[in-house]
């Protein structure tokens, strides 16, 4: 496994590997350097508990990007060039004009300082979220799995790694999946945002 820091991906490296397609959902791996795609994030603040996604079996956390810091300006165009250098592939399929792009950066209209956040999903073995927690001064070999150490308005620096681009073909949408690898969460909290 090789990690990137966000700062030093080069997009042109970036590649679409294969196609897997299980009832109406078609499924593209994503190729860095002809590997896994694992990034190194600056730190983002939890906005809420770990969620879950209704009526599915799937949870996310949401991490803000505060538009007073220059390392979250970077990280977020980072990841608009990923996308759209992903996407860029997809453009000659059929009816791809007809379907309508996801992104994991969304807008939040309730803070002024954070106008914006990520939203990774949590994977799940076992059907148990499988995910690296760790404090900033604990070594790793004493990696707490427990997500409940997420707590809403803490500072974390996660690993993010993405699987891939699906195509949803019932609901006309695709977009890259984005896997939370490993979180390491700063050892001091922090107040809540107005």
């Amino acid at each position: 496994m090789v990690i990137t820091h966000y700062k030093c991906i080069n997009i042109n490296n970036l590649s679409v590997g294969k196609k897997k397609t299980i009832e109406n959902i078609s499924f593209y791996t994503i190729e860095y350097n002809k590997q896994d795609i694992y990034l190194q994030l600056p730190y983002l603040r939890m906005m809420y508990p770990i969620c879950k996604k209704m009526n599915k079996n799937i949870y996310f956390a949401d991490l803000y990007l505060s538009n007073k810091d220059n390392r979250h300006d970077i990280l977020l165009n980072q990841i608009m060039k990923i996308e759209e250098k992903i996407y860029s592939n997809f453009e000659k399929i059929d009816n791809y004009n007809e379907y309508q792009a996801y992104s994991c950066i969304l807008n939040n209209d309730n803070y002024t300082n954070y106008n914006k956040y990520i939203r990774f999903n949590l994977p799940k073995y076992d059907n148990e979220i499988n995910v690296e927690v760790y404090a900033e001064n604990i070594n790793k070999e004493h990696v707490k799995t427990n997500i409940s150490y997420l707590k809403p308005n803490i500072l974390v620096k996660p690993i993010i790694k993405c699987s891939g681009v699906w195509f949803d073909h019932i609901n006309k949408r695709y977009g890259l999946s984005w896997n939370i690898h490993q979180i390491k969460k700063k050892s001091i909290s922090y107040p809540r945002i107005p």
